[in-house]
């Protein structure tokens, strides 16, 4: 008797595991981490399969006659992996194209690594600048690292520099006090106090 109710569950968790996976489309794909990504096959073309979502990107549908699939990246037969590095996140390269621990940049192109100012990147641009990492265009101003923060790159026009900290338009600075680090703040909403910014009431 014992042995028959043990059978029975058995029998019974069986069927609901196989009611569970018929609910789940038989196209969707199992992957590595054991997650199930329910891309429909209808979202696709006729000629196309689904390329599951990765660690390299979102995936998609793709024609494997003409592309492949990659940890979630779609890229053509003739463009090679960069893989994802600290200074970006990968993706396809093509054969103008050099890869920079998973940064993808034009091979003419110039590389500002990652500093305190920013993530770096590649420099598109013969007129721009990189500063410890931030990139800033033929239009914008650096603003220098400095006590106040790690500076950057700013619009003369809209924004200002005040000793490393860039406060955008209708922002002023909050110097630092005995009550806080100071910031950048909208006067009309918040009020600035020793260094400590906090709303209005109201407001």
């Amino acid at each position: 008797m014992k042995y028959k109710k043990i059978i029975e569950k058995f029998i019974l968790v069986f069927i609901i595991h196989i009611l569970i996976f018929e609910s789940i489309d038989s196209r969707c794909l199992y992957l590595r981490s054991g997650r199930i990504d329910c891309s429909l096959k209808e979202d696709c073309e006729l000629n196309e399969i689904i390329c599951p979502k990765g660690i390299l990107g979102n995936g998609g549908c793709y024609s494997n006659s003409s592309k492949y699939c990659f940890d979630g990246l779609i890229c053509n037969l003739n463009e090679k992996i960069c893989s994802k590095g600290s200074l970006g996140l990968g993706g396809c390269l093509t054969n103008s194209d050099v890869c920079h621990d998973g940064l993808v940049c034009k091979s003419d192109a110039k590389i500002c690594p990652k500093g305190v100012s920013g993530d770096g990147g590649c420099l598109k641009n013969s007129t721009d600048i990189c500063y410890n990492g931030a990139i800033c265009s033929s239009k914008e101003k650096v603003c220098e690292i400095g006590t106040f923060g790690s500076g950057g790159c700013y619009d003369e026009n809209t924004d200002k520099c005040y000793n490393g900290i860039i406060c955008r338009s209708l922002q002023t600075l909050c110097p630092k006090g005995n009550r806080g680090n100071g910031g950048c703040y909208i006067a009309r909403s918040h009020r600035c106090f020793e260094g400590s910014i906090s709303r209005l009431i109201g407001k």
